[in-house]
């Protein structure tokens, strides 16, 4: 062997040996650091089974590479400050909020640590980011925009409910109809599953499932700031069948047509 094959030999050796413990050293951080999420919410919600599922298919595995502490108000939202700073002082990697409230107390709770959120209204008009495109600070998320749907709520109901004249604010809304059984219209697929009329909203399974690949996205380093909140792109229209005929509605068939699910 030449001189110049023999140190085209250790060159390569070197590069070799380099490139292995570069890459073991990249691998050390991705599986051996056990990622923590602070999970925050204002009462237990079924749906946070779709949050950690999402994160399962994105290859996180609870205790081997990412922890999720859970927090709830219970249903008690003034607990929720309170809980949200505890979360903050916990130095989490990240704090996923699952509702407006949650989201509003992790915000005054820390600047520090990146915010993921999933809320039904709009996060600009509310003050939870600056912009959709930019949200700016250490909070991102997806967002329902409900109110912007209650046209389009409107509308269906206008179609149900021949010669209809007035809509009620929500309190005012939910006694009418506990005592004179209203035809409603919601802004949650529950509300129509627990014998509401109607609901046309986005599948709540589906942000919390969104909501996991932005907590994905910040835990590989990117900046809840560079983030684009995301609106939904697909909502569902649920009938409830079995309380149109309790209160003596037929449901037109152009209506029954566009529904994703009728409750019979």
């Amino acid at each position: 062997m030449t001189v110049v094959s023999r140190q085209r030999s250790v060159v390569s050796f070197l590069l070799c040996v380099s490139l292995c413990a570069s890459f073991s050293r990249v691998e050390g951080q991705i599986t051996n650091k056990l990622a923590r999420i602070g999970y925050l919410t204002g009462s237990g919600s079924s749906t946070s089974d779709a949050f950690i599922g999402e994160l399962r298919e994105l290859g996180y595995a609870d205790g081997k590479n990412i922890t999720v502490d859970f927090h709830t108000a219970q249903g008690r939202l003034g607990n929720l400050p309170k809980l949200a700073h505890k979360i903050a002082a916990s130095s989490v990697d990240v704090v996923f909020a699952a509702d407006f409230n949650s989201a509003v107390a992790a915000k005054n709770a820390t600047e520090r640590i990146p915010i993921v959120f999933q809320t039904l209204g709009d996060p600009v008009a509310s003050g939870l980011v600056e912009s959709l495109p930019r949200p700016g600070r250490n909070l991102t998320g997806v967002a329902g925009f409900g109110p912007e749907l209650g046209g389009k709520r409107l509308e269906i109901i206008k179609e149900v409910v021949s010669g209809i004249s007035r809509v009620a604010d929500r309190r005012y809304f939910m006694q009418l109809t506990a005592k004179s059984r209203l035809a409603t219209v919601s802004t949650r697929t529950e509300d129509a599953e627990a014998g509401g009329l109607l609901s046309y909203a986005r599948d709540p399974r589906e942000s919390y499932r969104r909501a996991a690949t932005y907590v994905d996205k910040i835990l590989k380093g990117t900046k809840p700031a560079d983030l684009p909140v995301e609106a939904p792109t697909k909502f569902d229209l649920v009938i409830n069948l079995n309380t149109a005929k309790q209160i003596g509605l037929t449901i037109p068939q152009n209506v029954l047509a566009r529904a994703d699910r009728v409750i019979r």
